[in-house]
């Protein structure tokens, strides 16, 4: 988590993305501490696009294809009604118990 405080990892949008003068696609880098850092790639493959999942080195995993995947197999719909089925049990008064 800590490496969100990184200038590498640029929010969208706000004041903070505003200051760091980085807009979501921009290749370039920042200058942080002295050292030049390579805008993060995001989540769906842009750089400096705020949702990051990172390794605990503070390298940016390649999850692109792995999302493609997951859309494709309707995994979110799948999630989806499953989380609604616990509220439904749960609004009932059991007990989910997976």
């Amino acid at each position: 988590m800590l490496f969100f405080a990184s200038s590498r990892f640029p929010g969208t949008g706000g004041e903070a993305a505003d200051e760091q003068n980085v807009e979501a696609g921009d290749e370039s880098t920042v200058e942080e501490g002295g050292e030049s850092l390579e805008i993060a790639r995001g989540t769906d493959g842009v750089h400096g696009s705020g949702a990051y999942s990172c390794k605990n080195n503070g390298e940016t995993n390649p999850v692109q294809n792995l999302y493609r995947e997951l859309k494709a197999q309707q995994t979110d719909e799948l999630v989806w009604r499953h989380t609604m089925g616990v509220f439904e049990q749960i609004e009932a008064g059991k007990v989910y118990t997976g």
